[in-house]
């Protein structure tokens, strides 16, 4: 069922539906960032950040996310392990991996 709640990359309300696929989490819709995934424990990553550095990585995110083409999302989770990560570099990118799907 969705719900509303403040977007985890540009803080402004944004629609949220919960999912199991292709990751479990949420997906986003917010008239900023456009759609997006993001599973919890990138969520709570981003929430734990020092200010600076959340500030920061929100901004690379959001940008990534409105740069998905036509029928893309961007899905930012946890890398499982022994992943390699992914090439976009973001403060504290051991800890999260961004991709478009």
């Amino acid at each position: 069922m969705p719900g509303v709640e403040p977007c985890p990359l540009c803080n402004r309300p944004a629609t949220f539906t919960e999912i199991s696929h292709p990751i479990e989490g949420k997906r986003f819709d917010c008239a900023e960032c456009t759609h997006f995934v993001i599973d919890p424990a990138a969520e709570a990553h981003l929430a734990s950040l020092p200010e600076y550095a959340y500030t920061e990585q929100r901004r690379m995110l959001s940008e990534l996310a409105r740069q998905a083409a036509p029928g893309e999302r961007l899905v930012i989770r946890e890398p499982y392990p022994g992943e390699k990560m992914s090439s976009t570099p973001v403060n504290g990118a051991n800890r999260i991996t961004s991709y478009f799907e």
